[in-house]
């Protein structure tokens, strides 16, 4: 460990001072609350381009059991002992920090290097891990001893870097844990540092374009996050940082308050078009990609107006849970008062044409449940699928190219497909709108226009939807008073 020794030299050169004053408002406070355990982390890398060796400090550590993940295909592993730090709270497995007085543990393992591709270096989950616990600050030293050059990125704010004879320092601290690390060969020039966002480019940044970008990510109280722009085409995106191609240096802001966004709801990585469309929410315009913004397109175009500001209202409150996409339809389906499954749809790859809040109570004609008959929501109206409702009253109902046709034993309806109107046993009749809409391979006919034309009455119960035939209830009227008259 000669390189570490080496490193309080370097260290001399930086502003320790920096480092703890400027993030002094994240240290462990006194005391701990057991079902909310946090504890604060210093990691030693030593890259020689084929093992990672990390030496990690576990600090500030309650007098608890801590239960350690060790990082995937992590060897090597064992507790260190120092002036600072013993093992009396390892246990022989190196499983756990059993309860004890001490606040610091330290261990040593050997992570190898990944494959990679030319100039490139991506490392996923590569440090420990306190399970039942929330790191706080995190500092991160890397020695790089291959003399490659280039750039390390964590996600923390980079306090400093110094470039020595036979290796490379890099020094990074913030709140919160470290997912990622990452190197490219180019080494990227520091542009804008902002308590929230660092930006590596080669370009100048406008200074208040910087403060915008903070300003933004505070809003969300979204961890410090680094982009960088680089001359390559890799596009490498984690949880807090991102590596783009300068020709996407518009995106930026975008990107950052998507990803601020994916943290503040904890929507999972692979969900993040939930993510751009929640941020679209947010904001009331689109953003992200092709995909996301036509999920807020559909949105706009079927929900109510009410539902949308019921869905922002309760997307504006605390999230309890993570935020995922069969979530994400519960909730469009709670502000919509229907069933939603569209997004997990979208997220699962099956592009669904249209998005469909389906009504969830059972329509009912007598006792008889009309299976086939789901309504559906558009603009806070229920429309139904007309081929399968109007066959329980027995009416047939085809369409071609111009009309939709129904007929019955006595009547006969077509509703043109091309003008607004249509024609009731041959008399046509002017419609102010159309009375339906074409959704995935079937006609819906609106609530309102089936009672008007058609004549179907709709009563609406906490559990069903009873309907029935206005037409049928007078027959039968009209054969009870003849029946009674005939009695007279």
């Amino acid at each position: 460990m000669k390189l570490m020794g080496r490193i309080l030299l370097v260290l001399l050169m930086i502003n320790a001072a920096l480092l703890y004053i400027h993030y002094s408002d994240s240290a462990v406070a006194d005391g701990y609350d057991k079902d909310a355990l946090t504890y604060s982390q210093e990691i030693e890398v030593e890259y020689d381009g084929t093992h990672f060796i990390i030496t990690h400090h576990f600090k500030n550590l309650a007098p608890l059991d801590y239960d350690i993940e060790w990082p995937k295909g992590s060897t090597n592993i064992q507790c260190v002992e120092s002036e600072m730090s013993s093992c009396a709270r390892s246990d022989e497995q190196l499983s756990q920090i059993v309860a004890g007085e001490a606040t610091e543990q330290t261990y040593r393992y050997t992570l190898a290097k990944p494959q990679s591709i030319e100039g490139i270096l991506e490392v996923e989950k590569p440090f420990a891990m306190i399970a039942n616990a929330t790191p706080q600050l995190t500092t991160v030293h890397i020695v790089d001893e291959t003399a490659n050059g280039g750039m390390w990125v964590t996600g923390l704010e980079q306090i400093g870097t110094h470039e020595l004879e036979d290796f490379h320092y890099f020094l990074f601290a913030g709140v919160g844990e470290v997912t990622d690390l990452f190197w490219q060969q180019e080494a990227t020039p520091l542009a804008h540092r902002g308590e929230r966002f660092t930006l590596f480019d080669r370009a100048v940044t406008d200074e208040k374009f910087g403060e915008h970008i903070d300003e933004l990510l505070a809003q969300f109280k979204s961890k410090h996050m680094t982009i960088v722009l680089h001359q390559g085409k890799h596009n490498i995106e984690t949880d807090r940082f991102v590596a783009l191609p300068e020709s996407e240096k518009e995106n930026i802001a975008n990107v950052l308050f998507t990803k601020s966004v994916q943290t503040a709801y904890g929507i999972p990585l692979e969900e993040r078009k939930i993510a751009e469309l929640v941020g679209s929410i947010l904001l009331g315009e689109p953003i992200g990609t092709p995909p996301a913004n036509v999920a807020f397109a559909k949105l706009n175009e079927t929900l109510a107006a009410d539902d949308l500001v019921r869905l922002e209202n309760t997307l504006r409150e605390p999230q309890e849970e993570p935020l995922t996409a069969e979530r994400f339809d519960r909730l469009v389906g709670a502000a919509s008062r229907s069933e939603v499954n569209y997004f997990s749809e979208m997220l699962a790859g099956e592009a669904p044409e249209q998005l469909l809040l389906y009504e969830p109570k059972e329509v009912v004609l007598g006792e008889e449940i009309l299976q086939d008959v789901k309504p559906i929501k558009m603009k806070g109206q229920l429309y139904y699928p007309i081929r399968p409702l109007l066959a329980a009253f027995d009416y047939e109902v085809t369409s071609d190219e111009q009309s939709i046709h129904v007929k019955s034993a006595d009547e006969t309806y077509r509703f043109s497909l091309i003008d607004s109107f249509y024609v009731y046993q041959e008399k046509r009749v002017n419609l102010r709108q159309s009375p339906y809409i074409f959704i995935n391979g079937q006609y819906y006919f609106e609530e309102q226009s089936l009672l008007r034309i058609f004549k179907l009455i709709f009563e609406h119960h906490e559990e069903e939807i009873q309907v029935s035939s206005l037409r049928a209830v007078i027959e039968e009227v009209v054969e009870d008073a003849e029946e009674g008259s005939a009695k007279s």
